[in-house]
């Protein structure tokens, strides 16, 4: 039944950044960032330094991500919030398919961190 597998992993996902969140917080997005762009470095350009302050980037990132997991109980609610947050993105930066699917496996290898 799709309810009960999206009950299950709703709740995988809420523990799951429970505990990010009590352990890490926004170390959690900056060790992101660093998996990211050490795996990734084509992406390191859609962040110029100069133009982009990191820790802020992974305090907005770690918010974005605290927000979208706390909305899980109301998600017709919580996507045009994702709408409009997608939104205020820089053009340049506007690969945000392949940011989502790194961020993801990036997300996933850094278990063991």
């Amino acid at each position: 039944d799709d309810d009960a597998l999206f009950e299950t992993r709703k709740h995988a996902v809420q523990s799951t950044w429970k505990a990010v969140e009590e352990s890490l917080g926004v170390g959690a997005t900056e060790l992101f960032y660093k998996r990211l762009f050490e795996e990734y470095p084509e992406v390191r350009p859609m962040f110029p330094d100069g133009d982009f302050d990191m820790n802020e980037q992974a305090e907005k990132l770690f918010k974005t991500v605290t927000l979208a997991v706390d909305y899980l109980n109301d998600v017709p609610s919580l996507l045009p919030i994702l709408a409009d947050l997608g939104g205020k993105v820089r053009p340049r930066s506007a690969k945000v398919a392949i940011y989502v699917a790194l961020f993801s496996r990036c997300a996933l290898s850094n278990r063991r961190y």
